[in-house]
């Protein structure tokens, strides 16, 4: 029983789940015969070769060998345990899984604190509605034109001005003071008593892209206090790594091919209200590397938007780096005669909103408006400042034909020469670009080693009537590859189940394993997977007899090298030995008729 859910819940979790549609929401998948093919979320490549299979509901990467189900997808893709991704899509589906104990403290935990938060989410949405103490926060949200729609779809909420209201109601549920404290609705005292973290404060909870809220945002209502506070980072929520409204928005950011970033909460509830779906909030952060892959697997293309206070357009640009290292196209805009977009839609619509966007600026040009504004554009010491900065700019640019494009664009801007600039980004992108992730080199390892032990598995996958005859004459333990030998313990373990590729996947936990089965179920079988079964079992006992020759050659090497006679005598004895268990396997194998099934 995985994470304590019965099997055939799971089962029926994944049957009544369709992969593609789960994938499509994180890649753009496009159909390639009677497959999906896109480029791979988990690396980077220019040639699509993550690929889906709606008949075998597994995805499968021949560029990084990542490959699985739609379990192991979302564990991999989001940082999910499998007991996460079965609950997951447990309640994308509609079905319930009944409450069962956990053996692990750190998903217990994990659990716990998406509860308060729910909890609390709930609690300050209740005060806002219901509250005496809520009124200056309900005129507050009035004079900003948030109407009962934005505060029931953002779940927008009151956080009374109490010292513990928050922490005495969950204590009342039944929460911890452990788990409130590490979700940061509560702090210590230096008394040790606890004490809320929000105060007389209008209340955004923040969602993870599973959905769950796992951060508060609060306003203040009072005027000596800091405007705006923020959940610490916590064991499920981590500020760089998170967007606001990215889990409602990427079916549209999907759609559109673009995202349009604003900076806070307000304004991006005022696209939404105005039908401008695809956006998403920074929260007032550089973009990090993780926020600008979250990007990537919906869009192409960002849009920032930018307040009219220009000072705070340099420290916005921070994070472009990021988001150009994922090689996304970037535009920009500043709003004119407002202070934000929350002022400016109030002002002028959501039309004239998204004609503002379409307008919006290459960040290049941008950049090179915004460096010289103000500035004497024909000296020399603005001319290399800006270029420096543009070169660097484009030196983290993966793709070479945007890199040429944009280096073109402010040779002709800056008037200076192409060649310069080259020299100038590539120096740059040598020492400050992000480096790109490794690709894993274990599928090539394993080609060179144990490829027959991979088919064997297929076999058993595909005629589950060989399984008993193979257990028994093949030692698991004995297999080197660590990946192949968790895969045959699962299989073996399956004693008079039935099994299929999914089923075996489930029961595999490292990524190795569930790699190199994800590549077996769309590899095309030969004609040798109808070979008899001893066939095969002969085969990979042959294969770990010549492994065994040759490491007793490198022994008996070492003897002779350092003259320990008595050691050569011994590995001899043995190599003589071993080499007779080859040749008797090597008899038997072709006493093996192998144009039948056994």
């Amino acid at each position: 029983m995985a994470y304590g859910i019965p099997p055939d819940t799971i089962e029926h979790i994944r049957s009544q789940t369709d992969i593609v549609q789960v994938i499509s929401e994180y890649v753009a998948l496009k159909r390639a015969g009677t497959n999906y093919k896109a480029c791979c979320p988990f690396h980077k490549e220019k040639t699509p070769s993550f690929i889906v299979s709606p008949a075998k509901q597994l995805y499968h990467c021949f560029g990084c060998g990542a490959g699985g189900n739609v379990f192991g997808f979302l564990m991999r893709q989001e940082g999910f345990t499998f007991g996460e991704a079965v609950r997951y899509l447990a309640e994308r589906v509609g079905i319930q899984i009944k409450q069962v104990e956990s053996s692990s403290e750190g998903r217990q935990l994990r659990e716990q604190l998406f509860e308060v938060c729910q909890f609390a989410t709930d609690f300050y949405h209740r005060g806002l509605l219901k509250s005496e103490q809520a009124e200056k926060a309900r005129k507050y949200l009035e004079e900003r034109q948030l109407s009962g729609e934005a505060i029931d779809r953002f779940s927008l909420g009151y956080a009374p001005g109490g010292w513990d209201v928050f922490v005495a109601a969950a204590r009342k549920k039944g929460f911890s003071e452990d788990v409130v404290l590490q979700a940061g609705l509560a702090k210590k005292s230096a008394e040790g008593h606890l004490y809320d973290t929000f105060r007389n404060r209008v209340m955004f909870p923040i969602w993870a892209l599973t959905g769950k809220v796992v951060a508060f945002g609060g306003r203040t209502l009072d005027d000596d206090q800091p405007k705006y506070i923020n959940s610490p980072e916590t064991p499920i929520y981590q500020k760089g790594q998170t967007l606001y409204n990215l889990h409602r928005a990427k079916a549209s950011i999907s759609n559109e091919g673009s995202v349009i970033v604003v900076e806070g909460y307000t304004d991006l509830i005022r696209l939404v209200l105005n039908g401008i779906e695809n956006a998403v909030a920074s929260l007032g952060t550089a973009f990090t590397q993780a926020q600008a892959r979250l990007i990537k697997r919906y869009a192409s293309e960002v849009v920032l938007v930018f307040d009219s206070d220009i000072a705070g357009i340099g420290a916005a640009a921070r994070g472009i780096e990021a988001l150009l290292a994922e090689d996304l196209g970037v535009r920009a805009v500043v709003l004119p005669s407002a202070k934000d977009p929350d002022e400016f839609v109030v002002k002028h619509g959501g039309e004239a909103f998204r004609s503002l966007v379409s307008e919006a600026e290459n960040f290049i040009e941008f950049h090179i408006e915004q460096a010289l504004t103000g500035s004497q554009s024909d000296e020399l010491e603005s001319k290399v400042k800006t270029a420096n900065t543009l070169a660097a700019l484009v030196g983290i640019i993966p793709n070479p034909i945007r890199r040429e494009e944009y280096l073109r664009l402010v040779s002709g801007r800056l008037g200076i020469s192409p060649d310069a600039l080259l020299q100038a980004s590539q120096k740059t992108s040598s020492t400050d670009r992000i480096i790109e992730e490794d690709v894993t080199h274990f599928e090539k390892q394993l080609r060179h080693e144990e490829r027959e032990c991979m088919w064997l598995i297929k076999l058993l996958l595909e005629r589950p009537e060989c399984r008993e005859k193979v257990k028994e004459n093949l030692d698991a333990d004995s297999v080197q590859n660590a990946a192949l030998r968790e895969l045959f313990g699962a299989v073996f373990a399956c004693e008079g189940h039935s099994l299929d590729e999914n089923k075996l996947l489930d029961r595999v936990h490292s990524e190795e394993a569930q790699q190199v089965l994800s590549r077996l179920m769309f590899e095309k079988a030969g004609p040798e997977l109808l070979y008899p079964v001893e066939w095969w079992t002969a085969f990979i006992k042959g294969r770990q007899a010549e492994r065994t020759l040759g490491e007793l050659s490198r022994k008996i090497g070492e003897a002779e090298r350092s003259g320990d006679l008595e050691v050569l005598r011994q590995l001899l004895t043995r190599k003589g030995e071993a080499n007779r268990r080859l040749a008797e396997i090597k008899r038997e194998m072709k006493e093996i008729p192998v144009d039948t099934i056994a």
